[in-house]
């Protein structure tokens, strides 16, 4: 979720950089693999620029699917 809102405040030629006091927030809150997630995504979102955009849906695709584990929304919200 956290990522989501951090890349939808990102035009997408710029790059992403998360200041440091937000990264000792989201530790402090998520722990050490938020900021390794986070950092793997700035890498991502960096790299690969003149792949075309299906390329680049599934690499992103990817990264969700590997870094997000499901839960119902049941579960989720209550």
């Amino acid at each position: 979720m956290l990522l989501v809102l951090i890349a939808s405040q990102v035009p997408a030629k710029q790059a992403i950089k998360v200041d440091q006091q937000t990264l000792d927030k989201v530790e402090k809150k998520y722990g050490s693999e938020a900021i390794t997630r986070i950092e793997t995504w700035q890498q991502l979102v960096s790299t690969d620029e003149s792949k075309d955009d299906l390329e680049k849906l599934k690499k992103v695709n990817d990264f969700f699917n590997n870094n997000t584990q499901f839960i119902n929304d049941i579960d989720h919200w209550h």
